[in-house]
């Protein structure tokens, strides 16, 4: 009796360890092959179904002739593991799978297939209750319980379909009890331990891949800035590909982790700064360095060296960040510029002048000061126009600077002033400035702009000491002035009558039509009892009145057809412009006003102010009576001459409107 139960217990002894074998084995093998296909989900379950339904049949193809072991064997707790860990797919395969094998077994229908088809529908059941409900309220339970939990129902339930359908309870049920209840539920609870702790490893190996692809994404997402980072003997632990790309190009290295840095670099001054700064690094000091690249004039970049440190504060490597920064610092350079350059001259500005200046004064140091002005900048600009000015501008900029700027400052301060502070050793003599003031207008005199030679006026002073700067500008500026005065004079009328000349140059019948309209405005004066200085006026009026057509285009003055509104508009400037040329000159300043206004109608309606009657000079009323006539009975590009009855028709007509009533009587008289 007794060996019979030993032989017994062995017998299942050897079919459970078979049986756990098998599960054990396949379970593990597939969890191996899982993460190769963790891609897609679909084919992980049909891989989950066949590795399972290779296992179910292994397990039954295992041969007894003990109904119990039939019923109950180790397909129970594999088809309730694969449906609680794995889900519906592969616990249908493998439940399909073992039911045909289950069958083709058991050939006749007799209670123990029912009851071995029940247990393995049963166990199935159980599983995929317990993974979608059952399993999420006993979290807080420790795992191997919980598939301890799982193996005993499993067991009972399997028990419980032995006891109905078997038709004799006997010493091989009593022996089943011990496999059944507590060796087949461990088998469940340790191929689950398994799993699950096969799924965490999974989950940290995915999250660790997702957190190093993130890692990789990051110090990869930048193609403008190095990242790497080496341990404490220089050998690299990390490195983004734009480090790696820097390094080929200009090394013709390829970079590894865990190869040393510095071998790599091959210039020997790149090399020993940056071994002196991670040495500085690694005793603990953060840097952040401009520097520009010694064999790349031009290129910049901006460095960051951290220390990197462990949990107990020992610095154990470096990170660094290096980024080309040349087009800021181009940017920042030219902001630079700006600030205390005109941008106009491209000469220093007031902002550089007056700091200069407090520098000067703060050091003590002895300076020569020279003080220019632009003659006739202002008639320049009224002529030609503030483009015209501005090329004589830059002009006198570039000359000055090719005299003065090698012995110190060039600084415009004002519109037409430009201020040189010359702190050479020379530049202290008189006659080596004088001489150098003397070069530059020597030049500047064979330059024209509109058929106009340059002239510029210039004084100088010095300070022997910082303390008398701002007494030596003054004085140069006094002197400056004094020359001024000098040249500027002649200059205006030289301005004026070169004006003059290119008006008539481009209009063929100017000399005809002023020597008609003097011809009637003498005779008119003459007529109302003017003075020989008053006739002498009429004579200047008459030839400079439109002196300020100038600044009017030639398309527009010698149109043939009628002028659009704006273009009358520019025409009706005219007499702006020339009054303000005319104004700075020393011999037709007194004509000046007369050129403003000989455009205004008796009645008002004239330009460009709307003076009337009186208001308007006796000069300006007599010239626009002379203009009228010359111009009626001359041709003009957009209407043919009028004859003289005709003229005279019109100047009746506009009696007291545009013509002064009284002068006009007088001038009829003439005829």
């Amino acid at each position: 009796m007794l060996n019979f139960l030993i032989n017994d217990l062995m017998h299942i002894s050897l079919n459970i360890t078979i049986d756990a074998f098998v599960i054990i084995s396949i379970t593990s093998f597939y969890l191996f092959i899982r993460r190769k296909f963790m891609h897609n989900k679909l084919l992980n379950s049909l891989i989950a179904g066949i590795s399972f339904a290779i296992a179910i049949f292994l397990i039954m193809a295992n041969p007894t002739s003990d109904f119990v072991l039939e019923v109950s064997d180790g397909h129970a707790p594999l088809l309730a593991i694969v449906a609680a860990f794995y889900g519906p797919i592969p616990a249908g395969i493998t439940l399909v799978v073992g039911l045909l094998v289950r069958i083709f077994l058991i050939e006749t229908a007799t209670p123990q297939l029912i009851a071995a088809i029940l247990t393995m529908v049963a166990s199935t059941l159980i599983g995929l209750v317990w993974c979608f409900y059952i399993n999420k309220k006993f979290k807080k339970m420790p795992a191997f319980a919980r598939y301890l939990i799982l193996g005993y129902i499993v067991q009972f339930v399997n028990i419980g379909f032995i006891v109905i359908f078997s038709e004799s309870l006997g010493k091989s049920f009593l022996i089943h009890l011990v496999p059944l209840l507590v060796f087949y539920p461990f088998v469940t609870a340790i191929v689950g331990l398994i799993t699950k702790e096969y799924f965490n490893y999974v989950d940290f190996a995915d999250n660790y891949e997702e957190l190093d692809l993130q890692r990789k994404a990051a110090i990869n997402a930048t193609n403008t800035m190095e990242l790497y980072a080496l341990d404490h003997e220089l050998k690299y632990i990390f490195f983004n590909d734009f480090h790696g790309q820097q390094i080929k190009r200009f090394y013709k290295a390829k970079p590894e982790e865990g190869e040393e840095i510095l071998p790599l670099i091959k210039n020997d001054v790149i090399r020993e700064r940056l071994s002196e700064t991670f040495n500085e690094t690694l005793a603990g000091r953060e840097q952040i360095k401009t520097i520009e690249v010694e064999d790349k004039p031009g290129k910049f970049l901006r460095e960051h060296y951290t220390p990197i440190k462990d949990r107990a504060g020992n610095i154990i490597g470096i990170t660094v960040f290096s980024e080309e920064i040349s087009e800021l610092k181009k940017h920042e350079a030219n902001i630079t510029f700006l600030s205390y350059h005109d941008m106009l001259t491209k000469l220093k500005n007031r902002r550089y002048f007056y700091e200069r200046v407090e520098v000067i004064r703060k050091l003590d140091q002895s300076v020569g000061v020279v003080y220019f002005d632009i003659n006739s900048l202002k008639i320049m600009n009224d002529a030609f126009g503030h483009d015209t000015g501005d090329e004589l501008l830059k002009i006198v900029a570039r000359v000055l600077k090719k005299h003065f700027e090698k012995h110190g400052d060039v600084c415009r301060v004002g519109g037409d002033e430009i201020i040189a502070l010359l702190d050479c050793p020379s530049c202290q003599d008189e006659k080596h400035v004088h001489e150098l003031i003397k070069n530059f207008n020597d030049e500047l005199q064979n330059i024209k702009i509109k058929s106009v030679y340059l002239s510029v006026s210039a004084g100088y002073a010095f300070a022997k000491t910082g303390r008398e700067i701002h007494r030596a500008i003054l004085i140069a500026e006094d002197n400056m002035y004094h020359q001024k005065l000098r040249d500027s004079i002649q200059h205006r009328s030289d301005i004026l009558y070169s004006i003059y000349e290119q008006v008539i140059e481009h209009n063929i019948d100017y000399i005809k039509n002023y020597e008609l309209v003097n011809q009637y405005a003498q005779k008119l004066g003459t007529k109302l009892g003017l003075s020989d200085y008053e006739l002498k006026m009429l004579d200047h009026i008459a030839k400079f009145r439109d002196v300020g057509k100038i600044s009017i285009p030639a398309s527009i003055l010698n149109k043939p057809n009628k002028l659009t509104e704006r273009e009358y508009l520019i025409v009706k400037k005219h007499p702006e412009v020339g009054y303000r040329m005319l104004s700075g000159t020393k011999n037709y300043s007194e004509i000046a006003y007369d050129v403003l206004t000989h455009h205004e109608y008796y009645d008002g309606t004239g330009y460009p102010r709307g003076l009337k009657g009186e208001e308007i000079p006796l000069r300006a009323r007599i010239t626009l009576i002379a203009v009228a006539y010359v111009s009626m009975t001359s041709d003009r590009p957009y209407r043919a001459k009028r004859s003289h009855a005709e003229a005279i028709a019109e100047l009746k007509r506009c009696r007291g409107t545009m013509f002064d009533p009284a002068i006009l009587d007088v001038f009829l008289t003439l005829f």
